[in-house]
């Protein structure tokens, strides 16, 4: 029997008290005192497992009983009974008591038997190990044992009641009766305490096995339901870390592991947002250990160990193709061999990067600029098909990337490196075209309509986008006759001329617009790879404006075009 002395000075209040206590619970003896020298007597004489007392009493001093208490008895642990309505009354009760425990007035019987028993419970060490929570109670309901069971599950607590076996009643914050025994049922990792006394009115009155069914059934919808909220919460995590939205992205995992800690795609995905080796091997090893045959995992951390090899010093970028760890400054990945952004060295090096982890990049950041407008997916995107030799469709991404994010001086360098190396190179491998949508700049220029004829298609974009970026209009033809049924349409004011092309030669284009009237007047600029002094001579003849040789440089281009519009 656990012993609970209640100090109460009234004597109607004590008794009600009393016969209250008795009838929400069994297993308890109460003694009650309201003499201050005799509730010393008993406190010192016998084992007393709990005190309830009424610190505000006209006949004793509760609060220096409570200061007594504290300093003589701290094993006993202390209920205070608090009138709201007394000025500062649970300050009071703290500061004489160091209390933690109290409830107001006038006094919820059930709530009060359910503080008890929790307190009493964290101070049992009647532990259950080895037994689930079902298995213990079957076990009870056959040896028909009267007991009470505290039951903790992450931060929950709950009360299961037994009398003879039969489950009465159960409690938890939220719930009573059934519903808190089901609910009780459906906790994992549950720590279960065993107390000697119980709820002796019966609430509950369907059998266990019953109550445990629902509750099965319950929880099984409860996973469910868990895993695909999980489920839906990472696949929302690794479409925004696919976009490099890292900081949304991790927090989304942060939150989904303190809720689900043992999803080890998640803790792959956790480690892939950071740029701390330390970091990184946490979150794999906790991958590595909730699945270690998984192949994605299993890559990753061959992945870790090789760059832990390579004791990269200073700061560390992840790959955007593969996920390697790549210092700050460093052009290339070293696992995926990708140039991760552009420099005089990636033009010099021999490519070699991974095409399959570049197609993967592709399809992945393709995904993206479906979804949303990313100047950050389109830069890879660009850099992916750079690494692949795809010269066009990496010059339109990167175009895409600057007019999507024209404050970026990053963007917007790496277009300028590539567009210059572009133009001065007179061959460059080119595979599936890829159409260019060319907008003008809406921060300079003069809008002015150029007709570039040229019969290299990429040639003609970097000419195409130097110019966009720069405010002009741009059309675009492939040879002499497509460039006649351009001017048709409508009349450029300047014309920038190949001289070798199909069908119709520079030449021959340049002698029929200075005979026409109506286009006599344009300026047309030459490109050509020819340097001799006999071409100059001859297109200076033709009627050219003037004469560049490819490959040429953009700012060179622009220049001369300016002279000739202004």
């Amino acid at each position: 029997m656990k012993t609970v002395l209640i100090v109460e000075d009234e004597e109607k209040a004590l008794q009600e008290l009393v016969d209250e206590l008795e009838r929400h619970s069994e297993g308890f003896q109460f003694l009650t005192s309201a003499d201050g020298r005799e509730i010393l007597d008993i406190v010192h004489s016998q084992e007393v497992d709990m005190l309830v007392i009424d610190p505000n009493m006209s006949t004793l001093d509760g609060f220096e009983l409570l200061a007594h208490i504290q300093k003589h008895h701290r094993e006993i642990p202390v209920i205070a009974m608090v009138d709201p309505d007394l000025p500062k009354a649970q300050d009071l009760v703290r500061q004489w008591g160091g209390l933690q425990h109290h409830v107001s007035k006038p006094v919820d019987f059930q709530e009060l038997v359910r503080r008890i028993l929790s307190i009493l419970a964290s101070r049992s060490r009647a532990y259950i190990h080895g037994f689930s929570l079902a298995t213990f109670l079957q076990a009870v309901e056959m040896e028909q044992k009267s007991c009470a069971l505290w039951v903790s599950s992450k931060g929950r607590e709950g009360f299961l009641h037994l009398k003879e076996g039969v489950l009465v009643d159960a409690d938890t914050d939220r719930l009573r009766g059934e519903k808190a025994a089901i609910e009780i049922f459906c906790w994992d990792d549950a720590e279960i305490k065993i107390l000697d006394v119980y709820k002796k009115k019966q609430v509950i009155h369907t059998p266990l096995k019953s109550v445990l069914f629902n509750a099965f059934r319950l929880k099984d919808e409860r996973s469910h339901e868990t895993d695909a909220a999980q489920e839906s919460y990472l696949e929302k995590a690794i479409t925004l870390a696919e976009a490099h939205h890292f900081g949304e992205a991790q927090t989304l995992l942060t939150t989904l592991l303190k809720k689900a800690p043992r999803n080890p795609r998640a803790w792959l995905w956790y480690s892939r947002l950071f740029v701390n080796m330390d970091s990184m091997e946490r979150s794999l090893s906790n991958a590595a250990r909730l699945a270690p045959k998984d192949e994605e995992i299993i890559g990753e951390i061959n992945k870790f160990h090789l760059a832990k090899k390579k004791n990269y010093t200073g700061q560390l970028r992840r790959c955007p193709f593969c996920w390697f760890p790549v210092p700050e400054k460093e052009p290339f990945c070293e696992f995926c061999r990708a140039c991760v952004f552009i420099n005089d060295s990636f033009f010099k090096a021999e490519r070699d990067a991974d095409m399959e982890i570049m197609n993967r990049g592709i399809e992945r950041y393709t995904r993206v600029i479906r979804r949303e407008s990313n100047a950050t997916a389109h830069f890879y995107l660009a850099l992916a098909h750079l690494n692949l030799g795809n010269w066009e469709q990496a010059l339109g991404r990167l175009h895409k990337a600057v007019k999507l994010a024209p404050k970026n001086q990053f963007f917007t360098g790496q277009l300028d490196l590539l567009m210059t190396h572009m133009a001065a190179a007179e061959e460059l491998p080119s595979r599936i075209p890829e159409p260019i949508t060319i907008v003008p700049s809406s921060q300079a220029g003069e809008s002015k309509l150029i007709l570039v004829v040229e019969d290299s298609p990429i040639t003609r974009k970097v000419i195409a986008i130097t110019l966009a970026e720069n405010g002009y209009r741009v059309v675009e033809a492939e040879d002499g006759l497509d460039a006649l049924s351009k001017m048709s349409d409508q009349v450029p004011d300047l014309i920038l001329l190949d001289i070798i092309l199909p069908k119709m030669d520079g030449y021959q284009l340049l002698t029929f617009v200075r005979n026409s009237p109506e286009f006599k007047h344009i300026p047309v600029i030459m490109l050509t790879s020819k340097d001799r002094l006999r071409d100059k001579v001859r297109a200076k003849l033709a009627g050219s404006t003037k004469y560049l040789t490819k490959p040429f440089k953009p700012n060179e281009l622009l220049q001369t075009i300016r002279k000739y519009t202004s």
